[in-house]
Formats: C-alpha cells, structure tokens, sequence
C-alpha cells in the first residue's frame, strides 16, 4: 500500500511541470533594478490583447502572452516618448506581470531570448492618477541618481 502511494505521488509530480524561480526571492534595490532592466518607461495602457498558450490537450496553461500597445509618457532607459507595442508574458507567477486597460504604470521590462517581455520581480508598479506624485518624484531622482553613477 505505501509502495503504491509513492508511484502514485511520483507519477503526479512528474506529469506537473514545476515552475522553479516562479517567485520573487526579492525586490531589487532601484539601481540594481534600472542596471538589470532593458526598458524602464512610464506609460498609458491604451490596448491589451490576451493570447493563451494551450497544452498539446488544448488545455489552458496559467501563463500566456498580451499584446500590449502603449503611450509612453516618459522614456527612462532604452525607449522614447511615443507609442510603443510590445508582447509580455503574463501570469502563472509572481515573475510575471499583466497591466490593465486605461491605467499608467512604471514599467521595468526584461526581454526574454523568445523576444517577449517580462516585468515581474522588479519595481514595476502601477502609477494611481492621485496620491503617487511623491513616490514617483522620489523614484525619479533615485532612478536619476543612478544613471549619473559610474
């Protein structure tokens, strides 16, 4: 009877994929943050088109792809004002990020060899239109401060 129960525990966590590194061991510091991240922009979510990832069954994974189009209101580092449209992965983690229609966000985005973009476990956060002008001033001269290091 034991031995049965461990084949079964066994096959069950083979037929599981495991997502190791699927969270966040910590928030880097914001210059550590600014030197890891491929782009850092404050932007308006203007479109976001989900499109799920499905197993060889047809089942739905937890994680997928958004394409995202966005007004990048300011260009931290390695992107303009402007539009921009990007493709990020989304959910199955707390490495992964999704943002929502309408909203502003400060994004830190990290492209993965596939092309697409991740921006979980970094100081992506969205920006509320009121109440966040001094945590957004301060993160500003941080992010300032850390351009001008050598």
């Amino acid at each position: 009877m034991t031995r049965g129960l461990l084949v079964i525990a066994c096959v069950s966590c083979a037929a599981v994929p495991l997502r190791w590194g699927a969270s966040c061991p910590s928030i880097p510091p914001s210059c550590e943050a600014l030197a890891k991240a491929d782009l850092v922009f404050i932007a308006d979510v203007l479109e976001a088109t989900s499109v799920p990832r499905r197993n060889d069954r047809g089942m739905p994974y937890p994680e997928g792809i958004t394409n995202y189009r966005f007004n990048v209101v300011e260009g931290v580092k390695g992107i303009e004002p402007g539009e921009f449209r990007a493709q990020f992965y989304y959910g199955g983690g707390s490495d992964l990020n999704s943002f929502g229609l309408g909203l502003r966000y400060l994004i830190f985005a990290n492209r993965a060899a596939t092309g697409i973009y991740k921006s979980g476990c970094s100081l992506t956060r969205e920006i509320r239109k009121t109440g966040e002008g001094e945590w957004l001033r301060a993160m500003r001269v941080e992010l300032d401060a850390c351009m001008k290091r050598p």
